[in-house]
């Protein structure tokens, strides 16, 4: 089922009690694997959902930009996880990668591996060249971290498909796609070279569309 795979995200800079409320009861009515949100709005989804544990809550740490220090970002996922976090999406420092500072990102991702809640680590693909993908992977799959993700949606957006097909041949880290996915056919294209899980905002608009049952993959 399409729901399944997808994590709605509402990480807008506006987004309301009254917002969350109604992203909640969409959560609900399409049984979406779970709601991405900025970490000041993970009590009230918690509060909303708790009475449904098979649903994801899911904090961003370090977003949009990632480059908080360490202690921030600890410090963040710390408040998350207290308040019913039960996933990790964290925007790494993408300055300190590309400056091959992989010593300090490692580090930085081993703290947050530790809290032991499964972490998705948002690398902004549309920023790396081609060999920066396979560093990224690396790094990533190093540090423990369950999820290797593409992007935040705030950046240049890479080609998903395409840099899904590299990652899925470089080992067996799970890889969560999101930036520009809005259609049912993207979901399924993204899904058939490989990705396990899709981060979107259009969440709703792809359940209203007509996909007269397109067949996901066994």
């Amino acid at each position: 089922m399409i729901a399944k795979v997808i994590d709605y995200a509402q990480l807008q800079m506006n987004v309301t009690s009254a917002i969350i409320e109604q992203v909640c009861s969409e959560v609900l009515k399409y049984n979406f694997r779970g709601l991405c949100v900025n970490s000041i709005m993970i009590p009230q989804v918690s509060g909303y959902l708790k009475s449904a544990p098979e649903f994801e809550i899911i904090s961003t740490i370090g977003f949009p930009l990632g480059t908080q220090s360490t202690k921030v970002k600890i410090t963040e996922a710390e408040w998350a996880c207290n308040h019913g976090a039960t996933e990790l999406d964290v925007v790494w420092n993408l300055g300190m990668f590309l400056d091959d500072n992989y010593a300090y990102v490692l580090k930085e991702l081993n703290a947050l591996v530790a809290f032991g809640k499964p972490v998705k680590v948002i690398v902004e693909v549309g920023e790396l060249s081609y060999d920066d993908l396979t560093a990224a992977y690396d790094l990533v799959q190093e540090s423990g971290a369950q999820y290797i993700k593409t992007s935040t949606g705030f950046s240049k957006l890479g080609n998903n498909l395409e840099i899904v097909k590299l990652w899925k041949q470089l080992g067996d880290l799970k890889i969560k796609a999101s930036g520009g996915i809005n259609t049912v056919q993207h979901v399924i294209d993204l899904i058939n070279v490989g990705a396990d899980l899709i981060g979107t905002s259009h969440a709703p608009l792809i359940m209203s569309q007509d996909y007269a049952n397109p067949k996901m993959p066994e």
